[in-house]
């Protein structure tokens, strides 16, 4: 498939990249255009949608948690556990 975009929009995709957030153009507009399926699909509030990059953003750093420690946190907050 061949798209025809602004230049504004090639631009933004292009600073994307160089700015080291994606590795090519093509995962910024595949990126994009999940977001606006999961926004479609399951109707989720633009606050949710950040909380989701932000946790991306923070897995691709390696700021991930074990999932054994974030189910206990969990187990202790909403079980009582």
């Amino acid at each position: 498939m061949n798209l025809s975009l602004a230049p504004e929009i090639q631009n933004f995709i292009e600073s994307k990249v160089r700015m080291g957030q994606y590795a090519s153009p093509e995962d910024v507009v595949a990126d994009a255009i999940e977001g606006l399926m999961v926004d479609e699909d399951s109707h989720v509030d633009t606050e949710t949608l950040a909380a989701i990059e932000r946790a991306k953003g923070e897995f691709d750093r390696g700021e991930g948690r074990p999932f054994e420690e974030v189910a206990a946190e969990l187990r202790r907050k909403y079980l009582g556990k």
